[in-house]
């Protein structure tokens, strides 16, 4: 039997799977307070966080090093990564990372610079409401220790 001619697009494509197709939507970048862009998380990155019990989070330092990171809860919603300081704005590791702005997370496979901005202005009550849902397991005293309030950090990619 005769071999089929090769289409314009069975030639032109290699061999390997196709990339995944992304939306229109992950063209669109968010606006940084400073007006410069932010890169969107990965939606993979993204799913794993959102999965992912505990988060690893190091602030950067002046001279561009890392302090030891903290274990902290954090939640994956309307596309951001959020988390925040169970013993409000005067724990010594949030008000680092605030000043500081910059990070990096460990979560799972994910390892990603990170910028870090005042959260506030998110909606809290669905970030209390993804908190308890993903939290669920633990006793309500434990939980209520990250809802309720809003010292919340949006870490976004760097």
């Amino acid at each position: 039997m005769p071999a089929q001619p090769a289409t314009a697009t069975s030639a032109t494509r290699p061999a390997t799977a196709a990339a995944p197709r992304r939306s229109s939507m992950a063209l669109i970048l968010p606006l940084r307070e400073d007006g410069g862009m932010s890169a969107p998380w990965d939606p993979e990155d993204l799913a794993a966080i959102g999965m992912t019990e505990e988060l690893h989070l190091s602030s950067r330092r002046a001279d561009g090093s890392l302090s030891p990171a903290i274990t902290i809860w954090a939640v994956a919603i309307g596309g951001e990564v959020v988390v925040r300081s169970a013993y409000g704005a005067q724990n010594g590791w949030y008000r680092r990372a605030l000043e500081r702005g910059a990070g990096r997370i460990r979560c799972g496979d994910v390892e990603q610079d990170v910028e870090i901005d005042d959260g506030s202005g998110l909606d809290q009550r669905a970030i209390d409401d993804e908190y308890r849902r993903k939290y669920a397991r633990f006793e309500p005293p434990i939980v209520a220790t990250v809802v309720g309030h809003a010292h919340t950090l949006r870490l976004r990619p760097a």
